[in-house]
């Protein structure tokens, strides 16, 4: 029956929402303790709109209507207005809120899976706007918020709304992360292979920078810096690499990779960051990533495609020239991980080799890895490498990555490791 009251709801508030001068643009349905619920709206009318005695409510039939304020609130053209639990716990999750903020008399617990309604009401008891949702639409975890991606388009259509890709994981008063605007570039990630060297080595820095914005992009600039103090802030002093790129087009991306020479065991953080003059939202212009300095093993030869009575098998190597703790170590290929060690402390000597083998058929071309010299291993793990290429990871007791390969059919011959 409940979801025979949700559709009717949808259809019968659903051409309030092609008219609304006030619609619901935000959500925080399931916030991560100790944070509380609330809602926004916002004014894309021309004109201003008195929020005196206006009330909303929940899908739930049993629950009252809630009244948003009693006093005479002005919400100007293009505005927002924060609807919530409680304004106290609201600034404390959001220290640089500002605008307009309500607490509402009362409060209606939204749900956090299955479907929900918001429905907003004037001083007259009309209808203005309703969003009804499920937890499929977005915001639905992490303590992110669900956020309307166009106030132009219909506010109970599933494509116009997403969880918010804000840093803040939610944008209370402010256009939504997920909103188109006119200028805006985005460094979508930044990776560093491997994450785990020796002081000399080289790491590649690796880069994708795309055009969310309306328009064609133009002379972005990529900095990438050594932050050696650590306080997470790009210094000019700090840069090592500018890279400017003179234009990308609407939702196009760039890659960029960068080899770095790791010469200083003390530096272990390095920021990403691009500057834009016209861009619209600076939140999504830098990112922060850290190596470690320290253990590693290198994936050293692989058997993907073995002749027929034969296993496939990986081996393993430390190139260093001390012992390696390979304790909660894993060798990852696909979505599989095998321990390479679940023992305590366990020390991989220098120079010394581990094979992971898909069964014991290795010893048919293979026989000498019965009786190992000291030091050296064979793990018998049931693997499945692809013939056509994949990608096969070492990964530390804390999974970060110590070791990356991509290999392709292309490299050699098949039925040679």
């Amino acid at each position: 029956m409940k979801k025979y009251i949700y559709l009717f709801l949808l259809l019968f508030v659903f051409s309030y929402s092609s008219f609304s001068q006030v619609v619901i643009n935000e959500v925080m349905y399931a916030p991560v303790s100790p944070a509380k619920e609330w809602f926004e709206i916002y004014n894309k009318g021309n004109t201003s709109v008195n929020l005196q005695n206006w009330k909303w409510k929940d899908l739930a039939v049993s629950n009252p209507l809630r009244t948003i304020t009693s006093q005479n609130i002005i919400l100007p053209p293009n505005s927002f207005a924060i609807v919530c639990e409680d304004s106290s716990n609201l600034k404390s999750a959001y220290p640089n809120i500002t605008g307009i903020i309500l607490q509402s008399n009362g409060w209606n617990a939204l749900n956090n899976s299955g479907n929900e309604s918001i429905m907003i009401y004037n001083a007259s008891g009309v209808t203005v706007d309703s969003l009804g949702y499920t937890n499929s639409w977005g915001g639905s975890s992490g303590g992110f918020s669900l956020e309307r991606i166009s106030v132009n388009q219909p506010t109970n259509l599933q494509s116009n709304w997403g969880t918010s890709q804000d840093p803040s994981k939610a944008t209370p008063n402010r256009t939504n992360s997920i909103t188109a605007k006119d200028y805006d570039v985005a460094l979508k990630s930044f990776n560093i292979i491997p994450s785990t060297v020796q002081p000399g080595e080289n790491v590649s820095f690796q880069f994708v920078i795309k055009n969310l914005g309306l328009n064609v992009a133009n002379n972005i600039t990529l900095g990438i810096y050594k932050d050696i103090n650590g306080d997470s802030i790009a210094q000019p002093s700090e840069l090592i690499k500018s890279e400017l790129f003179s234009s990308i087009n609407v939702a196009d991306s760039v890659n960029y990779n960068y080899t770095y020479n790791v010469n200083d065991s003390t530096v272990r953080q390095f920021i990403g960051q691009i500057s834009y003059p016209q861009d619209m939202d600076t939140n999504n212009n830098k990112l922060i990533r850290r190596i470690n300095i320290g253990d590693k093993l290198v994936i050293n030869e692989i058997m993907y495609d073995p002749l027929t009575d034969n296993a496939e098998w990986v081996e393993l190597y430390n190139p260093l020239s001390k012992p390696v703790n390979i304790s909660g170590w894993k060798f990852n290929e696909s979505s599989t991980n095998v321990s390479i060690s679940d023992s305590i402390n366990y020390m991989l000597d220098a120079g010394a080799y581990i094979v992971i083998a898909s069964d014991t058929t290795v010893y048919n071309r293979f026989p000498e890895l019965r009786t190992l010299s000291q030091g050296n291993r064979l793990i018998i793990k049931s693997i499945s490498l692809n013939n056509d290429g994949e990608t096969l990871k070492i990964l530390d007791a804390s999974g970060n990555t110590i070791e990356e390969v991509t290999y392709s059919p292309k490299w050699h011959n098949p039925n040679i490791a």
